[in-house]
């Protein structure tokens, strides 16, 4: 039967070698005999008869080696014909003798992946990491554990894998960079700090050093108080991005706990210069004024309030935030003086433009202020006098 096959297979018949094999029960019951049938069935188009060819020959087979090589081959066969399960029942015959025969691994892990099959994923990878292989080959296997670790949210094995990945690679920039950012999320911030060190040193793209020298500065600005490092790090961001807003806030504020007043300004300043909207900017000016203050010159931080006053003098905003400024300096002169000024520039605003109710809002709000309350009703009176109703609001 087995000869008869062989000519019909050499007279290029797959197919005729196929029947010639099938017609016998006694093939299925030998090992090479069954084998061979998978063979001719798979050439003659047959996938799936022939997979079941080899299985009948791997339950057969006296040796696992053997049986092994015929587990694969089925599993080949049914993974083509997209009978997932049966590939993987195969494959996992195969690799609980020889995980690294063939491709049976990369076949079986992307059955694997396909299904999100994470637990299974992960036993599959660490067969495979216990029979060893080259540096390249076993870098790669602990990357793929990292990656699959943290699919699974475990960032404690996922930084045990990266570990051992950079063991062998040291210079894997996107190891690395992985090892970092699962360092600085699980806020491990020694770690973090050397494993971005180690980053930037690899790193040539301008977002990432800008990430890079940003969560530096952080580290050593609040987690590993190192102040001339953060300050380091930071300006290293500014080079990159000189209207980084953010490094700009995080500098300044900086500064201002190192008792450095020029350069807190300076940021600041920089800060105004960048900002495009005028609210956001007006804020930023008065902020110079209240980091003057709080860092002990009282005058330049009234100069500094004042300059902001006189670009916007019936801005509400601005006149508050002078006149809080007066009241915690106790300056109960220059407070009132203030208050009258603001009067008189409401009403002047109000005469060219009597139906804007923002400056009669101001106007009550600022009577108030200076405890002027028969005033304020007056002037709520009037606003209402011309259908304006938003005043009254300004005496509660």
């Amino acid at each position: 039967c087995l000869r008869a096959a062989g000519h019909r297979s050499a007279d290029g018949g797959a197919q005729g070698a196929a029947a010639e094999l099938g017609r016998e029960e006694a093939v299925l019951a030998h090992p090479v005999a069954a084998a061979l049938l998978g063979h001719y069935r798979a050439m003659a188009g047959y996938a799936l008869p022939a997979a079941e060819a080899f299985v009948e020959a791997a339950k057969l087979a006296p040796d696992e080696t053997y049986a092994a090589a015929f587990w694969y081959e089925a599993g080949c066969l049914f993974q083509d014909k997209h009978e997932d399960e049966r590939a993987l029942a195969a494959f996992e015959r195969t690799v609980a003798v020889d995980i690294t025969h063939r491709s049976v691994f990369v076949r079986m892990r992307e059955l694997l992946e396909a299904r999100s099959a994470h637990d299974r994923l992960a036993t599959l990878i660490s067969q495979r990491l216990a029979r060893g292989g080259d540096t390249e080959t076993v870098a790669g296997l602990h990357v793929a554990q990292a990656a699959l670790a943290e699919q699974m949210n475990d960032n404690v094995a996922a930084r045990e894998a990266l570990r051992a990945a950079l063991a062998l690679h040291p210079d894997s920039r996107d190891s690395l960079e992985r090892l970092a950012r699962i360092c600085l999320t699980d806020e491990l911030w020694t770690e973090a700090e050397g494993a971005l060190i180690r980053w930037a040193r690899l790193e040539r793209r301008e977002a990432n050093l800008r990430f890079i020298f940003f969560s530096l500065g952080d580290i050593y600005d609040r987690h590993i108080r190192q102040d001339a490092r953060a300050e380091a790090a930071f300006q290293r961001v500014l080079k990159l991005a000189p209207a980084d807003m953010v490094t700009l806030d995080r500098l300044a504020s900086l500064y201002q706990r190192l008792g450095k007043v020029n350069e807190a300004v300076a940021a600041l300043q920089r800060m105004v210069e960048v900002e495009q909207n005028v609210l956001q900017k007006r804020d930023l000016r008065l902020r110079i004024g209240s980091t003057l203050e709080l860092m002990g010159h009282a005058r330049e931080a009234e100069q500094a309030f004042e300059q902001v006053r006189r670009s916007a003098p019936t801005d509400l905003a601005v006149v508050r935030a002078l006149a809080s400024f007066f009241e915690r300096q106790d300056a109960r002169p220059a407070l009132a003086m203030h208050l009258n000024r603001a009067v008189g520039d409401y009403r002047r605003a109000i005469e060219i433009d009597p139906a804007n109710p923002a400056n009669w809002v101001a106007l009550v709000d600022v009577m108030v202020m200076r405890g002027r309350r028969d005033g304020a009703r007056c002037a709520a009176s009037a606003a209402l006098a011309l259908g304006i109703t938003e005043p009254q609001a300004g005496q509660a």
